[in-house]
């Protein structure tokens, strides 16, 4: 009974916390994505060429569209590619663990430095440049995987 206690005060932490994260990631990310497209009139115009090419200029872009879109998607992938965090959010291990190799002990505060997957060269290449042109190979959406 108490490890199910337990497991639902946990559950709604989590439900909490991925209810403000995504209150909060929405917004900062719209907002740098407007500062660096504010910041780019050329990418902006060579959106605005694609999109009027793909539909005409007489309807809005629909989510059928996403495949004739390389342009878009690699400036969307840009975007989801750049650190928009400026703090990480902190856990307190609830029992004892392993991380990396290492013991931890419960009642440790840990967290995740999500900051190194986007400043890494081998994961982002060219993570301080706005420039979605890196993410297209023969007009496709280059994909890439990241490893630990």
């Amino acid at each position: 009974m108490e490890k199910d206690k337990k497991g639902l005060k946990t559950l709604a932490i989590d439900l909490f916390d991925l209810y403000a994260v995504g209150q909060e990631t929405t917004s900062t990310t719209l907002t740098w994505a407007y500062a660096c497209l504010l910041n780019h009139p050329e990418v902006v115009e060579e959106l605005r060429k694609e999109l009027v090419g793909v539909t005409g200029g007489t309807r809005g872009v629909s989510l059928t569209d996403k495949p004739n879109t390389p342009y878009l998607n690699a400036t969307v992938n840009m975007r989801k590619s750049t650190s928009i965090l400026n703090i990480n959010l902190f856990r307190q291990l609830q029992e004892d663990t392993i991380i990396d190799g290492q013991p931890a002990s419960a009642g440790t505060v840990v967290t995740t430095q999500l900051s190194l997957l986007h400043t890494n060269e081998a994961v982002i290449k060219n993570h301080t440049v706005f420039n979605p042109n890196q993410y297209l190979e023969n007009s496709y959406l280059e994909k890439t995987l990241i490893r630990s």
